[in-house]
């Protein structure tokens, strides 16, 4: 369970990581997109703009994904270690008193024969 909540958030940080770069790349785009010298320039700015907002989206969309991802597999850890720790507790050692009933046990007490 420990890897795979390892692996997931190593997944999440990964694609955190592509959200940064596509946002970044989404602003120069939108910076050069402005900074256009001719209305052909910027229509051709504007298409790439255009795909990385689409990148961005995707990539924001993968992030929201990866974090409903990472609460699931912490709820169901969570659950693990405390379904762990109810069987360790049944598990114990534990002292229990048992009292049980029988029949009456009747003795008969004889004098001994005398010895001659």
């Amino acid at each position: 369970m420990e890897a795979l909540v390892t692996t997931i958030a190593n997944e999440n940080k990964r694609i955190k990581d592509s959200l940064a770069a596509a946002k970044k790349a989404s602003d120069e785009a939108a910076q050069r997109a402005a900074g256009a010298a001719d209305d052909a320039a910027r229509t051709r700015l504007a298409e790439s703009v255009a795909s990385t907002k689409a990148a961005l989206d995707a990539a924001t969309k993968a992030v929201a994904d990866s974090d409903a991802k990472v609460a699931k597999v912490a709820a169901l850890k969570t659950a693990a270690d405390k379904a762990a720790q109810v069987a360790a507790d049944k598990a114990k050692e534990q002292t229990m008193q048992f009292a049980t009933y029988s029949l009456p046990i009747t003795v008969e007490v004889t004098v001994p024969p005398e010895k001659k």
